[in-house]
């Protein structure tokens, strides 16, 4: 058998040998496929049970032994009822191997039948039926019972004992005592040193121990004597079981009478113990197989992540995380369909193979489907031998979650990234627009005088357009600024018209370069808004400017509309901005306001400006919404409530104050000459004798000499600057600490900030005006100077 066996799974395709072999046997040879289908037998078969080799039909009790003992996938013996050449049915021992393929999995089994009739002696015979009836038992008890009552039965015996040795322990662990004639004992233990040495030695060497009389055979010692004597003994056949060189077990076949054992009853003894030993060894190892696979099955089961088992390309053993994360009831076979887990059949047996070549994977990634929708998972799996067979044992981490924080965190960083450019560019257009507000202040200044010099002249109006042209350099400059600046929110009483007008003078290049169409209606004598101007300004840039991308694509023509009115009971102003590009479409329409959530192609929007919008707008109070129009495009309308207390507007404040028709003398601190100049011209012009100090120092010089009314200094200066002047001035003429006022265009950097903060003293910031300037004026002189009588 196994000869033919190696011969068989070395090459069965080469039939020529195998079939030489097989045919040469004395007994049926026979190959049956992985299923118990008999593929081929030899011509024994029809020698000894009269049936044709091609009758499928007759076969069957050599399909039925393998699908019910083959299950285990090992090597079995059964006894099974054949058709003989003679007529009616004999008995044959039916056994058979297992062959296996390079992968480790059952190819096809090979066996034999041999008839068990005159064929079979006694001994053979009942070792067929001893082995028919504990092959599928477990527990050594029922296995040591069903032993003892057959063996002691075919021997006549009246006692049969197994023990096995403990020498650990020093323990005899008698399993099973069995009486003919009485109750059977339970398991019990005897101390070694209760056997003789003797008795022990010669099992310890592997030599079988008989006695046909104990009471007078003289191989048996005084000791030993004794010892079976006490118990009733008086013939006795006792053989070991010698494992390793250790003695493990020993069986022994004892009679209450002298009585003379032969040959074939301590052969059959001797095979006996050996194939209980045997038993009981498969049962110990299936029973701790099945205790560790009890605990390998609850922690699978309580594991929180999905694991399964698979075998021969399908899912045994799921666990309950892996039907939930499959969205099917436990133990649903949707599940384990292929077509969950890979796109298509092809690409599951593309999927099995790469299992196949790589016992060993971590980190697998697919897609399986759940709620038909595909989602990402991720798989680390192990070959494994499970239940005697090959087998693979995966875990399975749904992705849905990671993939998703980390496309946030891509989306994330490419924010972060798009306002770090947004802050360069802000810091550069801050420092261009820096650089440019002493020329504009002067522009700005200088245009004005001109014009009012000029004026019932044709130069007034060419001096006009200059200024008007200056000014709104200065506004949008202003604007780089706010924006540029890292500052807490500044609400105070503020007009939507100027928000509005400033943030279209912003965009009015971009937008006329891109041949939009803009209309701006704004109801007049709207009650002004507490909010931040600058603030309330980033939000309507960004409006635009996403209209203005929203019509790029536009063919036609391209038209954005502003338009500024009260809600319907005044209590509140609403500003829209609508364009006729091609709107949002319904499914995205709730998400526009969605942090990072853009509809912008890789690289031109980053998802914040909208999002950002609304948590400024919301800061404030008020509605920020995308709302239905009738022709297409796109709407957001804010919403703001109006001011609690109105209050007069700055343009109307300036006009309110005075002029100022007292003498007074005023110090201009400034190291650019042409600004100097400027502002010298503005106060001379409201009433004031003016010098100009180059500088900090050409100042400091000025004022040991003598004080001045009023001191305007800039801050920024190389050498002595401005706050260096005033902490020379807080300490050596404190009196003249209310008098001092600052001129800057640096209100970007922290140390200008703090010094502003330090000092508390008033600033007006570069590009400045005439009504500026003479309001600063009047809130530097003192009291006592403005009550001087005016120059004659």
């Amino acid at each position: 058998m196994k000869e033919a066996n190696q011969m068989i799974s070395a090459s069965f395709m080469d039939s020529s040998h195998f079939h030489s072999f097989a045919e040469a046997l004395p007994v049926i040879c026979w190959v049956a496929e992985r299923d118990g289908r008999v593929r081929w037998i030899n011509g024994r078969w029809r020698e000894q049970t009269g049936e044709e080799p091609h009758d499928l039909e007759s076969h069957r009790p050599l399909v039925d032994a393998v699908r019910e003992h083959g299950t285990k996938n090992v090597a079995f013996a059964v006894t099974a009822d054949l058709h003989h050449a003679g007529g009616g049915l004999r008995a044959f021992l039916v056994s058979a191997r297992p062959v296996r393929g390079a992968d480790g999995a059952i190819a096809y089994w090979i066996g034999t039948a041999i008839e068990a009739g005159d064929g079979l002696d006694r001994t053979q015979a009942f070792l067929l039926r001893l082995g028919d009836a504990i092959r599928d038992e477990f527990d050594p008890e029922t296995i040591l019972t069903i032993v003892s009552d057959q063996i002691g039965a075919e021997l006549h015996a009246d006692r049969i004992v197994f023990a096995t040795i403990d020498w650990d322990a020093g323990l005899m662990r008698v399993g099973r005592d069995w009486r003919a004639d009485g109750p059977v004992l339970s398991a019990h233990d005897y101390p070694m040193t209760d056997f003789p040495d003797d008795y022990l030695r010669a099992h310890g060497r592997g030599e079988p121990l008989v006695s046909f009389d104990v009471g007078t055979d003289e191989d048996v010692s005084p000791a030993m004597r004794a010892r079976f004597h006490d118990v009733g003994v008086q013939a006795f056949a006792s053989v070991p079981l010698v494992k390793g060189g250790v003695l493990r077990a020993i069986m022994s076949a004892q009679q209450f009478r002298p009585r003379r054992w032969t040959a074939a009853e301590l052969r059959l003894l001797d095979e006996v113990a050996e194939r209980t030993w045997a038993t009981l060894e498969r049962a110990h190892a299936d029973a701790a197989l099945r205790e560790s696979e009890h605990l390998f099955r609850t922690v699978t089961e309580a594991h929180p992540v999905p694991v399964v088992i698979a075998q021969n390309g399908g899912v045994i053993l799921g666990n309950p995380a892996f039907y939930e994360m499959m969205g099917v009831p436990e133990g649903d076979e949707r599940a384990v369909d292929p077509i969950r887990w890979t796109k298509d059949a092809e690409a599951f047996a593309e999927f099995l193979e790469f299992v196949r070549t790589h016992p060993k994977h971590d980190n697998y990634e697919a897609e399986f489907l759940r709620d038909g929708a595909r989602f990402p998972v991720s798989m680390n799996w192990r070959r494994i031998t499970y239940k005697g067979a090959p087998a693979v044992i995966a875990s399975i981490v749904d992705l849905t979650e990671r993939k998703r924080a980390e496309e946030e965190l891509a989306r994330s960083r490419d924010a972060l990234h798009q306002a770090e450019k947004l802050t360069a560019l802000g810091s550069l257009l801050a420092g261009v627009s820096h650089e440019l507000n002493n020329p504009l202040t002067i522009v700005t200044a200088q245009s004005a005088l001109l014009e009012e010099l000029a004026e019932g002249t044709e130069f007034a109006t060419r001096a006009e357009k200059v200024r008007r042209a200056a000014e709104r350099c200065s506004r949008i400059v202003q604007t780089f600024l706010a924006m540029a600046r890292q500052k807490a929110p500044e609400r105070r009483s503020v007009e939507a018209r100027e928000i509005v007008e400033a943030a279209l003078d912003l965009t009015e290049y971009s937008l006329r370069t891109a041949g939009i169409e803009v209309t701006c209606e704004i109801v007049p004598d709207l009650r002004p808004l507490h909010a931040d101007p600058d603030q309330l300004h980033q939000v309507l840039v960004n409006l635009i400017v996403n209209a203005q991308q929203a019509l790029q694509e536009q063919s036609g023509a391209r038209r954005l509309a502003v338009r500024v009115g009260p809600s319907g009971d005044g209590s509140k102003v609403c500003i829209e901005v609508e364009d006729n590009g091609p709107g949002v479409p319904d499914e995205i329409r709730r998400r526009v306001f969605e942090p990072f959530f853009t509809t912008k192609p890789q690289g031109s929007g980053t998802g914040v400006g909208l999002s950002f919008s609304l948590g400024l707008v919301e800061a404030h109070g008020g509605k920020l919404e995308l709302i239905e129009t009738d022709g297409g495009g796109a709407c957001f309308r804010l919403t703001l409530e109006v001011a609690g207390i109105v209050e007069a507007p700055l343009r109307q404040a300036e006009r309110l104050i005075p002029e100022v028709t007292h003498r007074g003398t005023v110090l201009v601190v400034d190291d650019e000459a042409d600004v100097a100049e400027v502002l010298g011209l503005f106060a001379e012009r409201a009433g004031y004798t003016v010098e100009i100090a180059a500088s900090g120092w050409d100042a400091k010089a000025r004022l040991e000499e003598a004080d001045f009314d009023v001191i305007v200094s800039d801050l920024r200066m190389p050498g002595l600057d401005g706050p260096a002047l005033f902490d020379w001035i807080a300490s050596e003429k404190p009196h003249l600490l209310p008098r001092i006022g600052f001129v800057t265009g640096d209100t970007l950097s922290e140390a200008a900030a703090r010094f502003v903060e330090r000092c508390g003293r008033p600033i007006i910031e570069k590009p400045f005006s005439g009504e500026s300037v003479r309001k600063l004026l009047a809130e530097l002189v003192p009291k006592s100077v403005s009550a001087r009588p005016p120059i004659a």
